[in-house]
């Protein structure tokens, strides 16, 4: 997917997206990090078995593909 269709997919997926990158993990609604653990493909017992102590932190990192690839020392990997 291209960068900004990327984060409009998550947006859609979770409401608030950026609010709920601030919770602490125990904290968010199981049934979003159900659409998470969907999302990025994780088993779910993995998932539940990173989070039950609650002491997991979720970053969530988004960068937008390059305006001008051709001033790139390396190849762009956003494609």
């Amino acid at each position: 997917m291209e960068g900004s269709k990327q984060l409009s997919f998550v947006s859609k997926l979770v409401p608030n997206v950026q609010e709920l990158a601030k919770q602490p993990i125990h904290t968010i609604p199981p049934r979003y990090v159900g659409m998470i653990q969907k999302a990025l493909k994780i088993d779910a017992k993995e998932i539940t078995e990173l989070v039950k102590d609650g002491s997991q932190s979720m970053r969530m990192n988004y960068y937008p593909p390059c305006p001008q690839p051709g001033l790139l020392v390396y190849p762009a990997s956003d494609k």
